[in-house]
């Protein structure tokens, strides 16, 4: 499988190839992936609502123009193998924006993850729209990286959670599921999402909080970290403090019902 990358022809209606004389370094504006696994995926609709609002909450292409866009990239991944799409908005020269496809094979999935809390506050400039602050997050995940963990936790400025640099976080606290309450400093996480509405359709308690100001505050939890490419990873260790890791108990039972969720898209 070859990464390949296409545009979007406003005039023609289609994708066509990345013509060379533009550059795949134009600065991104949103940004959207999913995970395509032998044509199956999960909230593609939860995606596509994502991209859409935050493309036309600013300047650039019409909300038919990106809904075709998007559609079209869809219908463009191929039903064999496990792919990780990435559609973008991008600015190739100013006031000018271009809608893009960057067909991607998938990663192996991850199974668990350490985690390390960035000793930094938030400074993410657009935290509710994916695509702005990747180089950021790149750059903090390397540093997790660096400290032996694979994941940085952000925190707000009083130390609440907020979420990982590519994942959501959730956590357990006895048979209840909880989560960060939505606010403008938490990507709405599309796998988040899922998981939180399915546990309420089961009748499992769900909560949103804010552990505050103590981080310790999840000592001895399940914790995962969720996104769309792996799925739900519980957190197996916490790099650079004294906090203990709970047994990934739930864990097992979701991801095989996550799965299960996967379906081929509705376009």
């Amino acid at each position: 499988m070859i990464a390949e990358r296409l545009r979007w022809s406003s005039r023609d209606k289609q994708l066509e190839p990345l013509p060379a004389r533009e550059s795949v370094a134009a600065p991104l504006r949103v940004a959207d992936s999913w995970l395509a696994d032998a044509g199956r995926v999960r909230g593609i609709e939860w995606h596509a609502e994502r991209f859409l609002r935050a493309v036309v909450d600013g300047p650039g292409p019409a909300q038919s123009d990106v809904a075709r866009f998007f559609e079209a990239a869809v219908a463009a991944v191929p039903e064999q193998g496990r792919w990780f799409p990435r559609v973008e908005l991008v600015e190739p020269a100013r006031g000018s924006f271009s809608l893009r496809l960057w067909l991607r094979p998938a990663p192996e999935p991850g199974s668990a993850l350490r985690m390390w809390a960035s000793p930094h506050p938030d400074r993410r400039l657009h935290p509710t729209r994916k695509g702005p602050d990747l180089d950021l997050l790149a750059t903090l995940r390397a540093e997790a990286v660096a400290a032996g963990a694979d994941e940085a936790l952000l925190l707000d400025d009083q130390g609440r959670v907020l979420e990982g640099t590519t994942t959501s976080l959730l956590w357990w606290r006895g048979d209840v599921l909880c989560a960060p309450g939505l606010s403008p400093s938490i990507l709405p996480g599309v796998t988040r999402r899922i998981l939180l509405d399915e546990a309420a359709r089961a009748g499992i308690g769900t909560v949103l909080e804010s552990p505050a100001p103590e981080l310790r505050q999840l000592d001895g939890l399940e914790v995962w970290a969720v996104n769309a490419l792996h799925g739900i990873r519980p957190v197996v260790g916490w790099v650079g403090g004294a906090m203990t890791a709970g047994e990934a108990v739930k864990a097992p039972f979701w991801r095989a019902h996550l799965d299960l969720l996967s379906a081929s898209p509705l376009y």
